[in-house]
């Protein structure tokens, strides 16, 4: 396991991506608990036609085998707690 904090800055994006750089072979799963946010920076799954604002205090998994960005569009930094599990089991 790892866990970062990931800090986006105001009026800052996250261009569409997918995280291919982790070996599928290794079962990865990747939380976020925002800690700090705005209503309106929204996380986005293009391909899949979703888009959500993840909520301060709450636990989302997070696909970043699909493609997917960050839009930030407040006045203020978008801070999260980021995990990721190696050898996911559920």
């Amino acid at each position: 396991m790892r866990m970062f904090l990931r800090k986006l800055m105001p009026g800052q994006n996250i261009e569409p991506h997918v995280d291919a750089w982790i070996p599928e072979d290794q079962h990865w799963r990747r939380f976020q608990v925002p800690l700090q946010t705005h209503p309106s920076v929204m996380m986005r799954w293009p391909d899949d036609g979703v888009e959500e604002h993840l909520e301060v205090g709450w636990l989302y998994e997070v696909r970043f085998d699909r493609t997917h960005e960050v839009v930030n569009p407040s006045s203020i930094e978008r801070i999260h707690i980021q995990v990721d599990q190696m050898g996911a089991t559920i």
